[in-house]
């Protein structure tokens, strides 16, 4: 029999905040220690809405920090979401859709990190 031993794992906790309508507005990660290490905050047109999704690493303030912006057109479809790196975009993704809104067609551009 294999006597395999596995390093203890680490254990990460997540705690979200949700507003008034039921939507997460932020998502706070916690490692084995309690400590805070990263947070998501999410912001909604008309609180229904995601408008932008913001990373923020505690654990590393000079490491990732992504931005995700999201953009809809008069159906309240996703029309283009964008991911940025600090300030520089990263990708950008454009979404068409039929007369009858039904996804058509997904563009991505990759401008790298």
């Amino acid at each position: 029999m294999d006597s395999t031993v596995f390093p203890p794992a680490t254990i990460l906790m997540s705690v979200a905040d949700i507003n008034r309508k039921g939507f997460i507005t932020r998502v706070k990660t916690y490692d084995q220690n309690g400590e805070m290490t990263m947070y998501y905050d999410h912001t909604y047109l008309n609180d229904s809405i995601l408008e932008e999704s913001r990373l923020n690493n505690i654990a590393n303030p000079e490491g990732f920090h992504s931005v995700t912006k999201y953009s809809y057109n008069r159906n309240n479809q996703v029309e283009l979401c964008q991911i940025y790196n600090h300030d520089k975009l990263v990708t950008s993704t454009k979404y068409r859709y039929t007369k009858d809104h039904r996804l058509k067609e997904i563009y991505q551009t990759w401008n790298g990190e």
